[in-house]
């Protein structure tokens, strides 16, 4: 009997009977790859393509499994088959996948590939062995761990609201109608049943930074912050362009909302060309190029804060994601 709750993935490569919640099936299919001679760049290609096939099917059963588990946070059973995957199966795969992406970067056959068509999945790879450390695996359970137990936190909220119970999910449309009062009693309803589970989630987030921190560092990184844009393959930009991404796109919405107020919404949503804001961000870029960080901008639009009734002088908060 399958160990696998789901339908079989559709296979080309993996024998018919692969089971991706079998580990005895999963070493097979690694044994096999492992074992398989690669000497020419067609024999390479067809090596790529098993090894991209196991890839896939595991993929898909742990997302299964995922969507499973945070569609129903309260069965026991669907938490423990989303929970013995990440402590059984993934622990010992990811050695596994670690030497087969050593042997694919070591393999002669592969410098014979087309550069142009390979160059991402080389590129991908040749990361993935660059920040790989056997001392996450353990970290990285306790990870998903943690967020699992986020998970069912989150789940279990609910609010007795309109004469319903309700989820926090469901309380959202309250806060988006005109009437004020519903809009304060929605809002007094899910603030006040988060802060019941305050101290909980304020531990999960406690271990979470611990965790990720020492994982960050493991890898050769000062914090998880840089070792995450590598861990999710972002090679086109860093920690200082997603900073100023953000602060662009603040500074243009705030910007946007006192025009409005000034001149309505139909010349407001008119009124700031994207070039105009650079006067504004010069001292952020500045910042960024010497490697500071910028907290706090502060914009001042006193003509259109007094003719909105705005507060267009306060200072902006930016927080970096």
């Amino acid at each position: 009997m399958p160990k696998s709750p789901f339908p079989p993935f559709p296979l080309t490569t993996l024998p018919r009977s692969f089971d991706p919640g079998d580990w005895t099936k999963i070493k097979a299919a690694f044994d096999a790859l492992d074992a398989r001679g690669v000497k020419s760049p067609k024999e390479m290609e067809s090596w790529l393509l098993a090894f991209s096939e196991l890839a896939a099917a595991l993929s898909q059963e742990e997302a299964r499994r995922y969507i499973a588990m945070t569609r129903r946070t309260d069965d026991r059973k669907i938490e423990k088959s989303y929970l013995d995957f990440q402590r059984d199966i993934l622990p010992k795969a990811k050695p596994r996948w670690d030497a087969l992406k050593r042997r694919c970067l070591s393999l002669p056959a592969r410098r014979k590939l087309p550069k142009r068509r390979y160059a991402v999945l080389d590129r991908q790879i040749e990361n993935e062995v660059a920040i790989y450390r056997k001392a996450n695996v353990p970290l990285e359970t306790r990870e998903a761990e943690l967020a699992q137990r986020y998970s069912k936190i989150m789940g279990a909220m609910t609010v007795a609201y309109d004469g319903k119970e309700r989820t926090l999910q469901q309380m959202a449309r309250y806060g988006e109608l005109l009437d004020p009062r519903v809009r304060k009693e929605a809002w007094t309803l899910v603030a006040g049943r988060y802060l019941k589970d305050r101290d909980a989630v304020d531990g999960i987030f406690d271990d979470l930074v611990k965790i990720r921190d020492t994982m960050g560092r493991n890898a050769g990184f000062p914090d998880y912050r840089d070792y995450a844009l590598r861990l999710r393959q972002r090679f086109d930009y860093g920690t200082k362009e997603c900073v100023l991404h953000r602060v662009r796109d603040l500074d243009d919405r705030r910007a946007a909302g006192l025009a409005e107020r000034a001149q309505g919404p139909a010349q407001g949503a008119q009124a700031l060309p994207r070039g105009a804001r650079a006067g504004r961000l010069a001292p952020a870029a500045r910042a960024l190029r010497g490697g500071r960080l910028p907290l706090r901008l502060r914009r001042e639009d006193a003509r259109a804060a007094r003719e909105g009734g705005g507060g267009g002088n306060r200072p902006a908060d930016v927080t970096p994601d």
